[in-house]
């Protein structure tokens, strides 16, 4: 199978990935700081930086769900509930 980039096995996550998580939770924190402030002053400008605080918020979710499924090396693994669906009786 020809590929246009060479495939290889993810490298597990990083001090970086976590470092990202704490970047992404402070941004997050100050835009919403930011709507409080600028709705006492213009609410319209406020009511423009919601989707910018929307999409924060989903790239958050979805760092610290990257930094659950993917452990530091020396943090244990964590332990996933089985799928009710695929137990045997």
């Amino acid at each position: 199978m020809l590929t246009a980039f060479p495939v290889e096995r993810p490298a597990p996550a990083s001090g970086r990935t976590l470092l990202g998580f704490v970047a992404l939770t402070g941004l997050t924190a100050v835009a919403g700081s930011f709507a409080t402030v600028a709705r006492r002053v213009d609410r319209m400008a406020a009511a423009l930086f919601l989707p910018y605080i929307g999409w924060l918020a989903f790239a958050t979710v979805l760092n610290a769900e990257i930094v659950r499924r993917n452990p530091l090396p020396d943090r244990p693994t964590p332990r996933l509930r089985p799928d009710p669906r695929r137990t045997r009786t």
